[in-house]
């Protein structure tokens, strides 16, 4: 949740940075069960979308004012703004993964940004062309260089405004994509300006072009101007050189004679010496083509294209250009439901072949392997073949999958990447402890079972132990898949750690799993002694012979045997009497309850007057184990509220009613809180205090019974 908010909190600042003055964006609200989550994260995404389109709007502003540099830094703030949103999108799409229609969000602008980075490039070169011209215009004499020169960058300028114009026509189409963009029932893009300010690039193109024969004419805007006086010629550029067969083949050019460009002239493309076809020049001598490049064998390889035309003057030709024509490119994809299946489960298998456009390859025969077996298999109209597998049919282990499309006029080959399948035994790890706090020095003690969805016997299986990560221990399964274990702790840090089980077979036939738990490694301070037991002479390790037993209990030493028995029996008696007072005082010591409502004034009951005498806590000395002292302390806090407020607490009443009455009473509450949650883990949670803790409620208590005494604190 802490990574949630923070990109949500970058996002947000980079739109404050980048745009300061956002108009309103768009709420879209998403019928899902995780509705809260979701929204604002398509929020933000419409937010940088919609931010994006007013930069894509000021970029092509921009150009089509001829400022290149500030179409740039606007396409770069477009750019800045995709990154953050297809992050957020990204974390959106798996929650709302039935809303398809967002993960069309992003292509479609990037496409744009990319399309529009290409156009910046060309209307740069065009204008660096331009500048060429007007460098030489109003010249009264070009020499053979500089003609030349002219004569380039009026062909380049020609070929550049033919592609800024099919450049403009693939953006005018990802804008109105973009405009058409529907999400959970909205067009949050509608609005936009884009179409409008693409399609006004054509102006700057046509001016750009009227201008660049008023340069090669003579008419530049000073009168009597004679311009650029070059010798008649005849221009051919194509948008594409590389193509493939069905392709459209796009081009064409200018005719020039007679100080000027022909209009109504008859210009025939030539295709390796031979006519393609006819075109007419318009009003400024331009002439353009499109041709289908046919599904023919005979297309590929290399053409030469021309232009030709006739004048009075006599014939003009255009330098060649030359075109490579290739098979369509093909693509074949294996998709399977599932690289990983259990022995039980059906491999569903479907193969898709399709052209360099995204068409479908129809009613064409495929090579579909399965390991080492080969076989054809025929494509529906879609492109399309589908099948199915059960597992335990193509067997347990790994599986390649691979398909070849031979190719066909006019389909190039292609083949597959390989998609491997494994089929196994799925197998789960169900990990134990015993206990999961452990004494330093002790073991770690538990049992754990590897599960199969199988009858296979999972016997002599190796587990691998880990703590924290690194391997401490390998033990082995029995023939129910049981294994056991301990661990000893001696270098295991005191603590909190993560003990895992796992189970990695080198045989392909059981599939990898793995359990953890938690434990923790705790010490603590001994506080008490155990018994001594002494020795009996004539014992061994593991017990008395037979004889020395019956000689104990009925032979020559039977008296001296039921002496010590008896004397035993009568020292166990007087130490479990003993323990029981011990713990009776202990008890009423500890026992809140029971001191508040005795009628005892010695142990300061509610008839016990404020003042009134000590309080014999203040004669016991203090535990100096820190739990018991906790616990003490926190018993003698209590004493002394009843004692010196003469406050009432039922021996019925809990720790955090207490609390409660306490804090209503107007004592500090996170002193109150602290005391209590202090005793509760003392007494209850059986974790040992550390001696910073025991201080800690030694200081809590005295500043809590300063408010109640005025100052007065305890001995410690």
């Amino acid at each position: 949740m802490r990574e949630h908010l923070a990109r949500l909190i970058v996002t947000a600042c980079i739109i404050s940075i980048a745009v300061p003055m956002m108009s309103a964006t768009v709420e879209a609200e998403i019928p899902h069960e995780n509705y809260e989550y979701v929204n604002p994260d398509l929020g933000v995404v419409l937010s940088l979308l919609n931010t994006s389109i007013m930069y894509f709007e000021s970029s092509f502003t921009a150009l089509d004012q001829e400022d290149v540099s500030g179409g740039v830094e606007n396409l770069s703030a477009v750019n800045a703004l995709l990154g953050p949103a297809e992050s957020v999108l990204g974390d959106l799409a798996g929650i709302a993964e039935s809303y398809d229609d967002l993960n069309s969000l992003i292509p479609a602008f990037a496409e744009l940004a990319d399309s529009e980075a290409v156009f910046i490039d060309l209307e740069e070169s065009l204008l660096d062309a331009r500048l060429v011209l007007r460098s030489l215009s109003g010249r009264t004499s070009l020499t053979d260089n500089e003609t030349l020169l002219a004569m380039n960058a009026f062909n380049e300028a020609s070929l550049l405004i033919g592609r800024m114009n099919a450049s403009i026509d693939s953006m005018i189409v990802l804008a109105e994509e973009i405009s058409l963009l529907f999400v959970d029932g909205e067009y949050p893009f509608s609005e936009s300006n884009l179409v409008e300010l693409i399609d006004s690039l054509r102006d700057l193109l046509y001016n750009v072009e009227v201008e660049l024969v008023d340069l090669i004419e003579g008419g530049d805007g000073g009168e009597g101007d004679p311009g650029i006086a070059i010798t008649p010629f005849l221009t051919l550029w194509v948008l594409d050189v590389d193509l493939h067969l069905g392709d459209p083949l796009t081009g064409g050019g200018y005719l020039y004679y007679d100080g000027s460009f022909q209009s109504g002239q008859e210009i025939t493309v030539l295709t390796n010496g031979s006519a393609l076809l006819t075109a007419a020049t318009s009003n400024l001598g331009e002439f353009e083509f499109g041709y289908e490049i046919p599904l023919d064998p005979a297309w590929l390889g290399v053409h030469e294209l021309s232009a030709y035309s006739s004048w009075s003057g006599g014939n003009l030709t255009s330098d060649s250009v030359f075109i490579s024509v290739y098979l369509i490119p093909t693509s074949i994809v294996i998709g399977v439901n599932a690289q990983l299946l259990s022995h039980e489960e059906t491999l569903e298998l479907e193969v898709t072949l399709h052209d360099v456009r995204g068409d479908p390859v129809p009613d064409v025969e495929v090579s579909l392997a399965i390991d080492d077996i080969v076989g054809d298999v025929s494509l529906d109209l879609q492109g399309r073949y589908a099948t199915s597998y059960l597992a335990v049919d193509l067997g347990i282990g790994t599986h390649t999958l691979d398909a070849e499309y031979g190719g066909g006029i006019p389909y190039a080959p292609c083949s597959s990447s390989t998609v491997t399948v494994t089929i196994d035994i799925p197998t789960s790890i169900e990990l134990t402890l015993f206990s999961d706090n452990v004494y330093h020095g002790y073991h770690i003690v538990g049992e754990g079972v590897l599960n199969a969805e199988t009858l296979e016997s999972i016997d002599g299986m190796q587990i691998a132990l880990l703590i924290d990560g690194f391997p401490v221990q390998n033990t082995t399964t029995d023939e129910n898949g049981v294994f056991a274990f301990a661990i000893p702790t001696e270098s295991i840090a005191v603590g909190d750690h993560v003990l895992k089980a796992e189970f990695s077979p080198e045989d392909a036939m059981w599939r990898h799993s793995e359990d953890e738990v938690e434990f923790r490694i705790y010490t603590t301070e001994r506080t008490a002694k155990y018994p001594f037991w002494p020795i009996i002479p004539g014992w061994g390790n593991l017990g008395a012979p037979p004889e020395v037993a019956y000689n104990f209990f009925f032979g020559d030493y039977a008296y001296f045997g039921w002496l010590v028995i008896i004397g035993t029996i009568v020292v166990a008696v007087k130490t479990v009497r003993k323990r029981r007072e011990a713990l009776a005082r202990r008890a009423r010591l500890a026992s809140v309850g029971h001191y508040l409502d005795s009628d005892d004034s010695a142990f300061g009951g509610s008839n016990a007057r404020p003042g009134s005498g000590a309080d014999p806590f203040d004669l016991v000395e203090p535990p100096e184990a820190p739990n018991e002292r906790v616990v003490w302390s926190y018993n003698y806090l209590l004493r002394s509220l009843v004692r010196n407020r003469r406050l009432q607490i039922g021996a019925s009443m809990t720790h955090r009613e207490i609390a409660g009455m306490l804090v209503a009473f107007g004592y500090p509450v996170n002193l109150v809180n602290k005391a209590t949650n202090l005793f509760e883990m003392a007494r209850y949670s059986g974790i040992p205090m550390t001696e910073s803790e025991m201080n800690a409620m030694g200081g809590v208590v005295e500043q809590l019974r300063s408010t109640v005494l005025g100052g007065r604190g305890y001995a410690t």
